[in-house]
């Protein structure tokens, strides 16, 4: 906690940790990338993607929208009713636009099409399309302006910047918020603190591995979410630094040294072990540094046995 504090007080770090809580917090998901509702609907509830205001939002799209929006310095509001006209129907809720804009009387809507206007597997394109159609219909009868955005923007990579050239071409008016804002905010709701049992936790997983971080970055191109890997192992790079700074000052070392010295040992050839039956208890909790060390022993004795409980 005491190096995250220190790391928050820097401008650079600053930045690179609301824009990991902005944009990389969730897995690069969107609506294309799932083949069932189901799969859909599971993916949202194990995520719950919260945006920086807190709200639980529909879609990672949804988030990225709202937190640019909040950055920004634009007031919102997430689905709120729609009070220009009474549009509960048989066949449609009551609307709830994705976002409104007060100070600008502007609403925004987030359609999940691609640029062809083909939806997700697993939607009635038919059906999506006509609600689409009742939406635009409402606002052009109720003379309320909507501004759309789009899943094939996010897809295309330009979702934000389209966004703002929408808003500004309608007279909205931008005033980013600090970093400091975003992450006080981010304290109130206690983010930061489970920030700082992630770094803690990615410490010990990195120290573990017993890999360098070039490796780190060779595998960072096999994980389906290489955005969201390489932008924590960034903001782990300092707390490490400062970690190991603190043990070389105090002349010690942890657990992981521990093992990762004795893998060097032992590989190196600094020390020649010479025990002829090792017993290994617990061996299903065993990590992966632990084995290769355990493998190291058994393959420079000759004739050693190596039993597993």
């Amino acid at each position: 906690d005491d190096w995250l504090k220190l790391l928050l007080e820097d401008k650079n770090y600053q930045s690179q940790v609301v824009r990991y809580f902005s944009d990389h917090l969730y897995p690069e998901k969107n609506c294309f990338d799932f083949s069932s509702e189901g799969e859909y609907f599971e993916f949202i509830r194990a995520n719950k993607i919260y945006s920086l205001k807190g709200e639980n939002v529909k879609s990672l799209e949804e988030a990225l929208i709202a937190n640019w929006l909040f950055q920004m310095g634009v007031e919102y509001q997430y689905e709120a009713p729609y009070t220009a006209a009474l549009t509960r129907t048989p066949d449609f809720r009551a609307y709830l636009p994705d976002f409104y804009l007060p100070e600008y009387d502007i609403y925004l809507e987030h359609f999940g099409i691609g640029r062809d206007g083909s939806t997700a597997p697993y939607v009635d394109a038919n059906q999506y399309h006509e609600s689409i159609r009742w939406k635009r219909d409402l606002h052009k009868n109720n003379q309320t302006t909507l501004v759309e955005t789009y899943s094939y923007e996010r897809s295309e990579g330009c979702l934000l910047s389209e966004l703002e050239k929408k808003l500004f071409a309608l007279g909205v008016r931008f005033d980013p918020l600090p970093n400091e804002a975003i992450l006080e905010t981010l304290k109130e709701r206690g983010e930061i603190t489970e920030f700082s049992r992630l770094m803690s936790q990615l410490v010990g997983a990195f120290k573990g591995s017993h890999e360098t971080w070039d490796e780190v970055k060779t595998r960072a191109n096999r994980v389906s979410n290489p955005g969201q890997f390489i932008a924590a192992m960034e903001l782990l790079k300092p707390v490490l630094e400062h970690y190991e700074a603190d043990l070389q000052a105090s002349e010690s070392i942890d657990f992981n040294d521990m093992i990762g010295k004795a893998i060097d040992y032992v590989e190196s050839g600094r020390f020649k072990p010479s025990w002829r039956y090792i017993l290994v208890d617990e061996f299903q909790d065993i990590s992966r540094p632990r084995a290769r060390l355990v493998k190291a022993l058994r393959d420079r004795t000759a004739n050693c046995s190596v039993f597993c409980v």
